[in-house]
């Protein structure tokens, strides 16, 4: 192989490499904002439930989602996390232990 095929070589191998660092470091990337944005979601669920929770006793009441998901401030937050009333109601009646 001649000089110029070498350094061709060299050059691929260098973009491949560059390359190689530049996917994983994207991906580390993708994977810190997927982290940062399910800890934002985290911190807004905690929110609306301690707002939902009106007697403060860490339980959610059929009672209690009634009335925040009557109140249209609630409702349009719900919407805006791209979460629809039926998808409430759902996951209320999927977790409710004691099913009241």
């Amino acid at each position: 192989a001649g000089r110029f095929e070498r350094e061709a070589q060299v050059v691929t191998g260098v973009f491949c490499h560059t390359a190689i660092e530049s996917a994983k470091a994207d991906k580390d990337v993708a994977i810190m904002k997927h982290m940062k944005q399910h800890q934002v979601q985290k911190e807004a669920f905690e929110a609306i439930f301690q707002e939902i929770d009106s007697d403060s006793s860490e339980y959610v009441s059929l009672q209690e989602l009634q009335a925040a998901m009557s109140n249209p401030k609630m409702a349009s937050l719900m919407q805006s996390l791209d979460i629809s009333t039926q998808d409430v109601w759902t996951l209320f009646m999927v977790l409710d232990e004691n099913m009241d």
